[in-house]
């Protein structure tokens, strides 16, 4: 597999210098100075899928669009065909059932609106079945610095769990301590959730399609991590891109900004332990773990302090497949394997 790195001196399309913000409870807006920009938003896909190798005549797909339109419109800026799935839609059609498969619901400003869970992107069910995607697009939708319902490290995954593991919800209503082994479980849970989700995207990808992931500090509505959070942020970015070679990506593309401009950036800030942890991934991977993070294997450390990435801050990961790896989980069987379940019964 191949591993590249952008950093600010490289073309990385996002900001280069680092916003030093603390974390607030009560805000969602992004610290980088995205908040409510279209124009930034979109000029920043169209720069990064340029670095990726271009969308032009390909279909993408952008899971947890939201307001995020810009990121389509800069992907059919340079001529792709866009669609989008969110299950926000869902809830406009039936408010207690988001989790289903992707059904279409509208076009919007010519990105093809579906609605339904990307959980579900398998079901035989889904209308999404039989197009294959030159990119999977997942701007600040897949891991979450505030509260939000991303994917991965938000409440919608943790409402997946709790709806798929009814005992385990249960016993997380009796639990009073995020420290007790119940919620190591539904992190682990969550964990796994977040990888099907990464497989299943991939096996819908066209030969030498990606798959990318941004961070939510550069989406719409912000939700974004803050300089105290930033090392959790790096570890979700590592783990996700850690994923995606598990599964067979050809190629890894990490985007961010360098360990020497963080190290000069937060010296003389105040974030002296921020600056340390982003720049030795050794003590990052050992440091306390964020609510949602499920925890880390010796085998997974080594993989990570192998790359020996020279990245600081992370701004995107993404993964390229030059053949398309088999799916994974319940939904993402297919109609075959509900058939060869029938018959085992």
């Amino acid at each position: 597999m191949e591993l590249k790195f952008i950093d600010e001196n490289g073309g990385n399309p996002f900001p280069g210098k680092l916003t030093i913000a603390r974390w607030n409870p009560n805000s969602y807006q992004s610290t980088e100075g995205f908040f409510h920009d279209d124009e930034r938003i979109a000029t920043a896909t169209e720069k990064l899928a340029g670095l990726l190798g271009g969308v032009r005549g390909k279909n993408t797909l952008d899971v947890g669009y939201g307001a995020n339109l810009a990121v389509s419109a800069g992907l059919r800026h340079l001529g792709a065909t866009t669609f989008g799935l969110d299950s926000q839609i869902s809830w406009q059609y039936n408010s207690e059932h988001a989790e289903e498969p992707p059904f279409f619901a509208a076009e919007r400003d010519g990105l093809k609106t579906f609605g339904g869970s990307i959980e579900d992107l398998l079901h035989p069910d889904s209308q999404l079945n039989g197009l294959r995607f030159g990119m999977v697009v997942m701007w600040g939708s897949f891991d979450s610095g505030g509260y939000n319902f991303a994917i991965g490290g938000g409440e919608m995954g943790e409402f997946r769990v709790r709806k798929d593991y009814p005992d385990l919800h249960r016993r997380l209503e009796m639990s009073r301590s995020l420290d007790e082994p119940v919620h190591e479980e539904l992190y682990r849970l969550m964990q796994g959730n977040k990888e099907k989700v990464l497989q299943n995207c991939a096996s819908v990808l066209a030969p030498q399609g990606g798959i990318l992931v941004v961070s939510s500090r550069y989406a719409y509505h912000g939700a974004g991590f803050s300089t105290d959070q930033l090392p959790a942020e790096k570890r979700f970015s590592l783990r996700n891109a850690e994923a995606l070679s598990k599964i067979g990506a050809s190629g890894i593309v990490l985007v961010g900004v360098s360990k020497e401009s963080v190290n000069e950036q937060l010296d003389g800030t105040g974030f002296g332990p921020v600056s340390g942890l982003l720049s030795d991934d050794s003590a990052l991977f050992s440091s306390k773990r964020a609510v949602y993070e499920a925890g880390y294997d010796k085998k997974f450390i080594r993989t990570i302090t192998g790359w020996d990435v020279p990245l600081g801050r992370i701004d995107a990961v993404y993964a390229r497949f030059d053949s398309q790896p088999p799916a994974t989980g319940a939904s993402g069987t297919g109609l075959v394997q509900r058939l060869i379940n029938l018959f085992q019964r």
